[in-house]
């Protein structure tokens, strides 16, 4: 989870009463932690619980960055219709999910449903960038809401091990997909693909060397 330089950082674990009664065991409605969110806060709302969020390392920081501005430069090349967004745009899915994630694109259809400060749409495409010590993604909640709610692709990445995971939706559920080979190709942004070698934090090439080799494929 990521948010600005300029912007401080505090776990919600940490906020006084006063400022917010959510806190790691509380439960609460969706509407009542949107509005207790504070810039700088980070924590998710997964099942109906706030679930306080490790800081954001500095690999973490590198590794989301990296996809980010990759995946931006290819869009803008591609004059490919959609938005993307990173943290902190939120996420309000259902009655008991509110979470940021790391990058998050929505396709043309869904883009005009999105909302000033936070959708109810599901993404198109999403990517959560672990630390290395939180919880597995797919076995938790947080996957669950993703796969009820319609996201139609998830990468989870990891800044500690270079030991990317994809799914894509097969019918109501989220499936593994290229778990092995070196080229991903993205499920649903035609054209886009990365090399496995790339979502390495400990290596993490230029972005924009990587885009002219996506673009040197793409015109062949």
């Amino acid at each position: 989870m990521m948010f600005p330089p300029h912007m401080p950082i505090t776990p919600i674990s940490q906020i006084k009463p006063k400022t917010s009664r959510l806190n790691a065991t509380s439960q609460a409605s969706v509407d009542q932690f949107v509005a207790k969110l504070k810039p700088g806060v980070v924590a998710d709302f997964i099942g109906g619980k706030v679930c306080p969020q490790p800081l954001p390392t500095p690999q973490q920081a590198v590794l989301a960055t990296f996809l980010h501005d990759l995946m931006r430069g290819f869009l803008e090349k591609v004059n490919l219709p959609g938005v993307l967004h990173r943290e902190p745009f939120l996420l309000q899915l259902g009655a008991k999910d509110a979470f940021m994630p790391d990058i998050c694109y929505f396709d043309k259809a869904h883009e005009v449903r999105l909302g000033l400060t936070h959708t109810s749409v599901a993404p198109t495409f999403v990517a959560e960038v672990a630390s290395g010590e939180e919880p597995h993604l797919e076995s938790d909640a947080k996957f669950d809401a993703y796969e009820q709610h319609g996201a139609q692709e998830l990468w989870l990445l990891d800044a500690a091990i270079a030991q990317p995971r994809f799914f894509s939706r097969a019918g109501k559920r989220l499936e593994d997909f290229a778990s092995h080979g070196d080229k991903i190709a993205s499920a649903t942004i035609p054209g886009f693909w990365v090399r496995r070698e790339w979502l390495d934090a400990a290596k993490m090439p230029k972005a924009d060397v990587c885009l002219k080799e996506i673009m040197r494929c793409a015109k062949r």
